[in-house]
């Protein structure tokens, strides 16, 4: 018999950091050592992780930044914004490496793995580019609505659709075919991430759910309930899972059971987005902030 996760024996708040607009999104760079932070501001911020000094400002979007990442080997921050753009950044200097221009419909979301960027947008396609040298080798067409998240792993591509879609693909990366299409949220799709368990991708919905689910069988595991409002970001660090909501607080949760384990209170306005290392749990408000957990199991 498998014993549930209990999740964290405390949870404490360590630090504010002041983003001076609404946080949309916060990244945790491989190490722990940095985040990056992308803002109503039209910036992308880089933050040390343990002082919580902003070291760098980068600026280039012409609107507000939706989604920011580093690569995976943290040389890169990547980021996306209503100006329909992906940019590149060098994350030591702060400078604009790369521009990628395609998409006719704001960015919401990208993602990046060692050779290859991901961006969702609003014009319901999912461009898949070069990291080196910027070109586009893939469009994923097939959403019906806007597209408002994407994740990648193994070889396959994760994509969430809005109000009219409300579904979640999941595309081969070599071929661009759609393998299945998930359906079961009421409400948009709007944040959509992998697991460590084999054939496990999670969603995010509109509805305030999270569905757990088997993608090659298309069926639908667990539904998590308990937000009061939508769920704009949910993220997995096995055995527990983390959720943002416009209810202003973050959740965690038993992967296992799907049971809630702890309620984070403390930005004053709606949270956008949730990110976890290690011990560390990293939420992104409306309220202007980036707020930093503790945890100790």
């Amino acid at each position: 018999m498998v014993e549930e996760a209990r999740g964290p024996s405390t949870l404490s708040e360590l630090m504010i950091l002041e983003h001076a607009a609404e946080v949309n999104s916060v990244a945790v760079s491989p190490e722990g050592e940095e985040l990056a932070s992308g803002g109503h501001d039209k910036t992308v911020k880089i933050w040390d992780a343990h002082s919580g000094q902003c070291r760098l400002v980068l600026k280039g979007h012409r609107g507000r930044v939706l989604s920011a990442v580093f690569t995976p080997d943290g040389l890169r921050v990547v980021s996306g914004g209503v100006d329909d753009c992906v940019i590149v950044w060098d994350a030591a200097s702060g400078e604009m490496v790369l521009t990628l221009k395609g998409h006719t419909s704001s960015v919401n979301c990208v993602h990046a793995d060692k050779e290859q960027v991901y961006s969702a947008s609003g014009d319901k396609t999912v461009r898949i580019w070069d990291l080196i040298w910027g070109a586009c080798q893939r469009v994923l067409e097939g959403h019906t609505d806007v597209v408002n998240s994407v994740c990648a792993m193994n070889g396959l591509v994760f994509s969430g659709g809005g109000l009219y879609d409300r579904t979640v693909r999941v595309w081969d990366f070599a071929t661009g075919e759609c393998r299945q299409v998930l359906e079961g949220h009421s409400g948009e799709v709007l944040s959509v991430c992998t697991s460590s368990v084999a054939g496990q991708v999670l969603s995010a919905g509109r509805e305030g759910c999270v569905r757990v689910w088997d993608w090659e069988r298309g069926e639908c595991m667990l539904v998590l309930e308990g937000h009061a409002s939508s769920i704009m970001c949910v993220a997995v660090a096995a055995p527990l899972i983390f959720t943002a909501s416009f209810d202003k607080t973050v959740r965690v949760w038993s992967l296992d059971s799907g049971k809630c384990l702890r309620v984070l209170e403390g930005h004053s306005a709606r949270v956008r987005f949730v990110s976890v290392h290690k011990n560390r749990i990293y939420s992104a408000g409306w309220d202007g902030t980036i707020r930093v957990w503790g945890m100790t199991t």
